[in-house]
């Protein structure tokens, strides 16, 4: 007896070792695979030996990415190799929106599903989702019984039978305006697989088929919904994509020092023959490298980053998309999604860190401190400079005063103007292809908050100088450059600094002052020592302050001067062409100090 269990053991054992080994070759196929191109990626799953098994064992999201990038209607083949979770989960994604159906969209994918797999699909149906079919059923048909001394020829059009008790009559689906709608596919598109779909439900079991149409007929809707919404509400939670009202605590702010730590360390990577079980990898194939989260996730441990922290990552990319309710249907809106969470976590590494960590020290704060945790100190930078920017908005000098954000010219108002978003954002200027991304790096959030600094000290500078914003010629584009500049042409010329415009005569005065004899001209450093001074008296503070606070703003202003102006001469000197002082020929400055 004490050999037969023995033997039964190790039976088992090795059954066991060679299941570890099939799952094992199987992750090493799927990593490989989801690293592809679309094209081949179905090609390699296709000639697969071990093709079905290879693709139940894809994570869901990898998966809905993989079929989304070829495209639903290509890869009905692979569609049909899915298992059933991996069809719930296309369900789940596509044929909502926010708490309601989408009639027509659960229509294309189960006609999807039931041409990739028609009986497969009418068991499926019957047998896990029937809820689903009997609430779709009667939201598309009409159901009728033939009674005693009924005719169905006296009836509407429209009605069929298929067993000579039930008649159907599929109800065309409406649009927004009242009309029946008809899809790309042609307006018989949903009658075909309706029709379809109930011949195989006949073909398969009659007498379901009936209990079935009879069940549509007693569907409250309302109730049904309630019910889908809630179990695919809690299917999704399992995968990160949390309700909006609890995903988007994910942007709580939270200062450093609130980010507690893990309860237990992550375990260390599985060595169990080289098997790991299925770990959404669509996010990690994502990361950029040379940032300081994915630099710090290849520094754990000697096998890589650990499989609970590749499934945590994901897990935090899948609920910023519902926090965010964006559309995600292929890799590239994920790796918008990946690049955001990335950088967010770059930053809160630092933030938690204190200064820029190593990547090794950041490794161990990934170890000891959850992804959320570090997510929201990253975006807690972001909101308190988005903070500052509004409260500033409202209170500075140039609000007061009726000027426009635009006052604080393109760099600047770019700056502000992405803070002042809903959720803030770095203005690129193009530089990557976009005039707005995401935060990526504490250098962002420092560049940002040096650019509103500098804007709040030009506004506190000339909430001091009394100057009168209503005497602005109307039509003048005035930004806070060419304003200060004309205020300090007019006091170098004797003039009141109080109002705005400088005529074109003292300009040209004022203008062969301005440049060196070199070639090309530039502005000496004595004019630029005077405009520091004249910003000190104005300001009433000391130079060298006034140079801390300022000092690089004041280089680019002069750059952008000496790139407009220093090849003009005097003479050739145009007031519809000068951008950087506030110049008029009809109106002479008589004011004097």
């Amino acid at each position: 007896m004490n050999n037969n269990k023995l033997a039964s053991y190790k039976e088992k054992t090795r059954a066991l070792d060679a299941h570890r080994q099939r799952m094992a070759l199987l992750a090493k196929e799927r990593m490989r695979i989801l690293s592809l191109p679309p094209e081949k990626a179905i090609k390699a799953i296709l000639d697969h030996k071990m093709a079905t098994p290879l693709v139940h064992s894809m994570p869901v999201e990898d998966f809905y990415f993989l079929i989304h990038e070829i495209g639903p209607d290509d890869s009905l083949e692979i569609l049909g190799m899915a298992s059933a979770r991996q069809w719930e989960f296309f369900l789940d994604m596509d044929v909502w929106e926010k708490d309601r159906f989408k009639t027509s969209a659960m229509t294309e994918w189960l006609n999807r599903l039931f041409l990739a797999d028609p009986a497969r699909f009418a068991k499926w149906m019957w047998d896990e989702k029937p809820e689903l079919a009997e609430y779709y059923l009667s939201r598309t048909i009409d159901v009728r019984i033939l009674e005693e001394n009924e005719d169905p020829s006296e009836w509407e059009d429209g009605f069929f039978t298929n067993d000579g008790v039930f008649y159907v009559r599929i109800i065309p689906e409406k649009t927004s305006a009242g009309s029946p709608e008809e899809d790309d596919d042609g307006p018989d598109a949903r009658a075909e697989f309706i029709t379809r779909f109930l011949a195989c439900l006949v073909d398969e079991d009659i007498k379901r088929y009936q209990f079935t149409l009879l069940a549509t007929t007693a569907v409250i809707p309302a109730e049904s919904e309630e019910d889908a919404f809630r179990l695919k509400n809690v299917r999704l939670a399992e995968r990160g994509f949390l309700p909006f009202d609890e995903a988007v605590g994910v942007y709580a702010p939270l200062g450093p020092s609130g980010v507690k730590k893990r309860r237990s360390s992550l375990a260390g990577p599985n060595k169990n023959n080289g098997f790991s079980p299925p770990v959404p990898m669509g996010h990690v194939f994502m990361l950029k490298s040379g940032t300081i989260f994915s630099d710090a996730i290849m520094r754990m441990g000697e096998g890589g980053p650990t499989d609970e922290l590749l499934a945590e990552f994901a897990a935090l990319c899948n609920r910023i998309i519902a926090a965010d309710q964006t559309l995600i249907n292929d890799r590239s809106d994920l790796r918008h999604v990946v690049e955001k969470v990335c950088g967010y976590l770059s930053i809160g590494l630092s933030c938690v860190a204190g200064e820029k960590p190593e990547p090794g020290r950041a490794a161990a704060l990934l170890s000891s401190y959850p992804l959320s945790g570090i997510f929201r100190a990253g975006f807690a930078a972001a909101i308190e400079l988005k903070s500052r920017a509004m409260s500033w908005k409202k209170e500075g000098w140039f609000a007061k005063n009726g000027l426009p954000l635009t006052f604080w010219g393109e760099r600047l108002t770019g700056y502000i103007g992405g803070l002042l978003l809903s959720r803030p954002r770095f203005f690129d200027n193009y530089e990557t292809g976009r005039l707005y991304r995401e935060f990526e790096s504490l250098e962002d959030i420092f560049q940002a908050g040096d650019a509103l600094d500098a804007a709040m000290a030009f506004d506190a500078l000339f909430s001091k100088t009394g100057v009168e914003v209503k005497t602005i010629p109307r039509g003048r584009f005035v930004t806070y450059e060419n304003l200060l500049l004309t205020m300090w042409a007019r006091t170098r010329a004797g003039l009141s600094p109080v109002l705005v415009t400088i005529d074109l005569d003292t300009f040209k005065a004022f203008f062969v002052t301005l440049w060196t004899d070199t070639s090309p001209p530039k502005v000496s450093d004595g004019i630029k020592t005077d405009f520091l001074r004249f910003l000190a008296q104005k300001s009433g503070q000391e130079e060298y302050r006034v140079s801390e606070i300022l000092g690089r703003s004041l280089e680019q202003m002069f750059v952008r001067l000496e790139e407009e102006l220093s090849a003009v001469v005097a003479d050739d000197l145009d007031p519809r062409f000068i951008n950087m002082f506030i110049v008029d020929a009809l109106v002479k400055s008589q004011t004097t100090r």
